[in-house]
Order: structure tokens, then sequence, then C-alpha cells
């Protein structure tokens, strides 16, 4: 027998959750639930008490590199430093935006490096999801991916677009199509725009996949 209370019973307020879930169709929500709570783990460690930590040296040779790019109105490549020019020109636009901060200087590690963790994420239509979660998991709390990606330096950029490349390479593999070559031209066009090692990166993949293949 149902409760009352005023004109409404308990059974008909539990009928009325319960319609409510029909309708949204909770089970279609399920697969984004831990991919989204991930992604909200990444962003608060790499996102809060962003300015907290003084400028190393490192930060402050890259910001001075963006006041050249702003005076020049261009980034004059130096073969004695070797970086690419993607990393100077992302930082004069967050400059731009936001304004001279610390926190500014940084916000594009930090949003490139959530950006990594989706990536991550976006490996499961290839790789299982136990695999997919436990290493998204563990880069969006890992001490050193958070360090990189609080840090005005060019690595949080180069791990982004190394994930890009392998996400392209994934699907090339399954599906061969106009997406995959983009997503894998764009991010080997990223890593080299962005840092001399990039090709340490691609030699270190291939030996990889040859390997594997040899195994197999």
């Amino acid at each position: 027998m149902a409760v009352e209370k005023g004109n409404i019973s308990v059974a008909s307020f539990c009928n009325g959750f319960k319609l409510m879930g029909e309708k949204l169709d909770v089970k279609k929500w399920k697969p984004f639930v831990v991919p989204a709570a991930i992604l909200v783990v990444a962003s608060i460690m790499r996102l809060i008490l962003l300015n907290l930590k003084p400028p190393h040296f490192d930060e402050g040779i890259n910001g001075w590199f963006v006041d050249q790019l702003i005076a020049n109105g261009f980034y004059r490549y130096d073969p004695t430093n070797y970086h690419g020019p993607l990393h100077f020109y992302v930082l004069f636009i967050f400059k731009i935006l936001f304004g001279r901060s610390v926190w500014a200087l940084r916000l594009s590690a930090s949003l490139f490096g959530i950006g990594s963790v989706a990536l991550v994420l976006g490996l499961r239509r290839y790789l299982s999801p136990f695999t997919v979660y436990s290493a998204a998991l563990f880069m969006a709390v890992s001490a050193g991916m958070n360090f990189y990606s609080r840090y005005a330096i060019h690595e949080s950029e180069l791990l982004f677009f190394s994930l890009l490349a392998l996400l392209g390479f994934f699907r090339f593999e399954a599906k061969r199509d106009r997406t995959s070559l983009w997503q894998l031209s764009l991010g080997l066009t990223g890593m080299a725009l962005n840092k001399e090692t990039w090709i340490i990166h691609v030699g270190t993949f291939a030996i990889a996949y040859y390997a594997l293949r040899f195994y197999e």
C-alpha cells in the first residue's frame, strides 16, 4: 500500500524516477561516465593553482622568444636552438588572448595535456576498455605527466601530436579512410613543427611496430 503524503504517494514518486530513467535511456550514457570522470580528474590536476610555482628558466626563455616574435612579426628559426616554431606561436596566441602572466604562459601546455588524456581514451575503439581506461587514469594522476602539463615547454604538445599520429595509425589500419590520413598527417606535422626529437619517437614506433609484427 502506498504511503500518502499530501497528494503524492511514495509509489508514484518512485515510478516518476523510473519513467525519467527510461526516457533518458541511462544505458546509452554508461560508456561516457568513466571517460568523463577521468577527464574531470585530468583537468583539475592540470588547471588548479596553475600559477602557484615560480617560472622556470626554460619558461622564461620561451616567453622571451614570444616577445621576439611580437617584436619581429615572425619566429626566426635558430639552428643552434633546434626547436620548431609551433610552441612559440601557440604561446603567442594565448598571450594575445589572456595577457602577460604565468597562468597564460602555462595554459596551453595544460590544455594539450588534457587533450592527450582524451586521445588515449579515443583508443578504446582499438584496445580493450580496461587497458585504455587504466592508461588514461594513470596519465591523469601521474606526477610526471602533470609536471610537464603545467610547464610552458614543448613536451606537452609533442605528446599530444604523437598520440594523435598513433590514433590515426590505428584508424588507418582499421578503416583506411580520410579521417585516419588527416589524424596521421596532422600528428606527424605537429611533431615535426614542435621539436627535433620527433624523429626519435617515429623511429621508436617503427621499431616497436615491426618487432610486434615479427613476434606475431
